[in-house]
């Protein structure tokens, strides 16, 4: 799928862009929506939950089709495309309130393997979805719903050390394996965070922090082999 409009979108939201057609905005909000709902869909997280619940779901339930790993594949990828999918996630993630976040001065963002970070349930009012857009834009929708209903352009936010240090750790617990960053370029060393939240999770994994972003400096070290909890 192309997702340059949808990064047109929110080139645009950075550039705080208004005189845009109506109709031009809304074609540009579907795409990058299904961008990231793709990014969502596609990660090893979420099919290898998407896969254990049809293998449990066929079981349970007597339907005849082969429960082995091919098939099983051949339906996850039905997901890219079935509509019902992309509505639900589309409906949860336009009747939030959407930002651009700014890193801290000297801070950056971390970046998982599993790059479109959700918490909260769909129901209430804690659903947040995050994605890290470069090493100090971070696009945020929610947890509060859109008060204003003719609004496109997403707010702009700075956040503070504090604030920054949440979305990296809501990142880390997220990824399945991995994160990237800019050791050499924070003013708070990030793997302390990476060390408390990314071994929350159940598997061995391998923590780098290679270089992500234009005209970064080298890492400074690598923490390889990070033991799980």
């Amino acid at each position: 799928m192309s997702c340059a409009l949808g990064f047109n979108f929110l080139y645009l939201a950075l550039q705080g862009v208004k005189d845009i057609e109506l109709k031009a905005i809304l074609a540009l909000t579907r795409r990058w929506i299904a961008f990231l709902i793709a990014q969502l869909i596609r990660t090893p997280r979420f099919m290898g939950a998407i896969l254990r619940h049809q293998k449990a779901w066929i079981e349970g339930t007597g339907f005849k089709y082969p429960t082995n790993p091919a098939h099983l594949g051949q339906a996850y990828e039905t997901l890219f495309t079935n509509n019902d999918l992309y509505a639900a996630y589309y409906k949860q993630i336009t009747r939030r309130a959407w930002a651009v976040a700014s890193a801290a001065d000297g801070l950056t963002f971390l970046k998982g393997d599993n790059p479109v970070v959700i918490s909260g349930g769909p129901a209430g009012d804690s659903w947040r979805l995050l994605y890290p857009l470069t090493p100090t834009r971070c696009f945020i929708a929610g947890p509060e719903v859109e008060g204003e209903p003719g609004r496109i352009i997403p707010r702009q936010h700075g956040l503070t050390d504090a604030e920054t240090i949440a979305v990296n750790a809501a990142t880390c617990n997220y990824a399945e394996t991995s994160v990237i960053g800019i050791s050499s370029a924070n003013r708070i060393d990030p793997r302390p965070t990476i060390n408390t939240h990314l071994s929350k999770r159940d598997a061995h994994s391998t923590v780098e922090l290679p270089l992500w972003g234009l005209d970064s400096g080298p890492v400074s070290s690598f923490v390889p082999s990070l033991p799980r909890r």
